[in-house]
């Protein structure tokens, strides 16, 4: 960071002299050491080595500078998620879209945390690249034979699905539940639980039930119905 001297005292920059995007940037480095939920300006500002008003000089409010961390994240996320590609099939790029989704979120808490949980705090701006990205995807349903509402329900299904794994595993590891390590056999009682246990000890199933294993036999699965749903909207075409 770029500090001035008067008479080799340390002096901080003036307010105004820093930019938002820095700002931005050291707020997302503070949120990923304290968590967005104990991100705090004052300590954005310590992070700069600015004065708090600095910060106000151009986020308002707490909420003004969450907002626009959640339009950077929403940008970053799209940009890292595969585009829609003919080229392959239908199938084959649902499974690597959403594949590389959970990837991308359990391996960003942050990201996650903006994203997916402060839905309230996207600009207009962000929820119309959301809203693009999936009619890309619709678009790209509908060109390999789905009926419109069919591939806006498709999709949809999947976004909650895998939206839904993301957010559990998130949970979890916040909570250290047990039911992510090798604390989750104290939580059966092979008694009154014989399939549970026998799933555990020899299947390693996990009880969190958004194991890599889960998620994709539930990915497949899903893939395999929507197959059918895609042979029937184009005998429906067909008739």
């Amino acid at each position: 960071m770029t500090v001035t001297r008067v008479d080799g005292v340390r002096k901080r920059r003036e307010r105004g002299s820093i930019a938002p995007e820095d700002i931005i940037d050291a707020a997302f480095a503070v949120a990923e050491r304290d968590s967005i939920d104990n991100l705090s300006v004052q300590e954005v500002a310590k992070h700069l080595d600015i004065a708090v008003t600095s910060v106000f000089w151009h986020f308002r409010k707490k909420e003004n500078l969450l907002r626009a961390m959640s339009d950077e994240a929403i940008q970053a996320v799209q940009q890292l998620l595969p585009s829609p590609n003919t080229a392959i099939s239908w199938r084959a790029f649902l499974e690597e879209y959403y594949t590389k989704m959970r990837e991308v979120y359990r391996t960003n808490d942050v990201l996650a945390d903006l994203v997916l949980i402060r839905l309230s705090e996207y600009s207009l701006a962000s929820t119309h690249l959301t809203y693009q990205g999936v009619e890309k995807i619709v678009a790209l349903l509908v060109s390999a034979g789905f009926s419109p509402v069919n591939a806006w329900r498709l999709n949809g299904t999947l976004l909650t699905y895998t939206r839904g794994i993301i957010i559990s595993e998130r949970t979890q590891r916040i909570q250290q539940v047990a039911t992510i390590d090798e604390r989750q056999s104290t939580l059966i009682v092979p008694q009154s639980m014989p399939q549970l246990f026998e799933l555990v000890q020899t299947n390693s199933v996990s009880l969190s039930m958004a194991s890599d294993d889960d998620f994709t036999f539930g990915l497949s699965v899903l893939l395999s119905g929507f197959e059918q749903l895609l042979k029937s909207d184009q005998q429906r075409v067909s008739d």
